[in-house]
């Protein structure tokens, strides 16, 4: 296997850079389009390549449930500002994935204030969102069953008592048995 040459220029680096993460690198023009995106991207929204992505908005990509908080995310970078969101993706195959994307504002070189487009690295949290639901039901079926016994238990106790009353109440005549009774029962 033979080493790719270093690079010295910063584009450069940010090309290899950009090409060889493992989780999503993207930019974003201030309207939500994609600018670019690298492989591993690609991969997680199932598309056969940028030409396939590039100058799309993202909100055709994210689950509607989420676009008024993308927006949001994409108007706070804009104003200057990194932001966090989690959301979730449907892929070019249908497939949803949970995304924790993480964004920040690229300034303008020549106008310092002025924001040009937001890059932002976006990674799959689909397992550990799967992983914490399987977790909160587990919680929640404990609690049930914890619930469900000090209800019986306190209902047990409850209905005891006075079942106690009836069943250990017998007038006198209810020990002696009577001629009739004596036939009836078989030996």
């Amino acid at each position: 296997m033979s080493a790719k040459p270093c690079v010295s220029d910063d584009e450069g680096r940010f090309q290899a850079i950009f090409s060889c993460v493992p989780e999503c690198v993207k930019r974003v023009a201030p309207d939500g389009s994609l600018i670019d995106i690298n492989p591993a991207g690609l991969a997680m929204i199932d598309a056969a390549s940028v030409d396939q992505v590039r100058g799309r908005n993202l909100l055709d990509l994210i689950d509607p449930a989420y676009h008024q908080a993308f927006l949001e995310a994409v108007a706070t970078v804009f104003s200057g500002k990194s932001v966090q969101l989690q959301f979730e993706v449907i892929g070019f195959a249908g497939r949803r994935l949970w995304m924790d994307q993480s964004a920040a504002p690229l300034f303008d070189g020549s106008e310092p204030g002025k924001v040009i487009e937001m890059v932002a690295i976006t990674r799959d949290i689909t397992a550990q969102r799967a992983a914490e639901a399987t977790l909160m039901q587990a919680k929640v079926a404990e609690e049930v069953a914890r619930s469900k016994s000090l209800f019986l238990a306190k209902v047990g106790n409850d209905l005891k008592t006075p079942l106690n009353q009836i069943i250990g109440y017998r007038p006198a005549s209810a020990g002696a048995t009577t001629s009739n009774e004596a036939a009836a029962i078989p030996a």
